[in-house]
């Protein structure tokens, strides 16, 4: 599953519906969108707590690098900066995404009242 587009055309889905649904559609859209934030806001944890994770790995080895200076340690921290920096920016838009969904609800909770 490409969560990446999974997100893009779920908010495609909601700024399209909020346009043109009733209140009916925009009640039912609401619970859709409801359990969409929380499975991301779970796939958000994950990907804070991984991305974390490799950086406290990074942050050890570069000390680790300085204490030895051995080429295995640098191949070692050169790895984890390779994986941290996609982890990073995937994590913020994970991020930003979910806070826009927040926005959405915002107006479909706008539109039924």
């Amino acid at each position: 599953m490409n969560i990446t587009r999974y997100m893009k055309e779920h908010t495609e889905l909601i700024k399209t519906a909020i346009l043109k649904g009733g209140k009916k559609e925009l009640a039912e859209l609401r619970e859709l969108h409801r359990r969409r934030i929380e499975y991301m806001q779970h796939e958000r944890l994950v990907h804070l707590l991984v991305t974390l994770t490799v950086a406290v790995l990074m942050v050890m080895s570069l000390i680790l690098m300085v204490i030895h200076t051995k080429p295995e340690v640098l191949v070692l921290l050169v790895l984890l900066l390779v994986l941290l920096i996609p982890y990073i920016f995937h994590y913020f838009f994970l991020e930003n995404t979910v806070q826009e969904w927040y926005k959405l609800m915002d107006e479909i909770e706008k539109h039924i009242k």
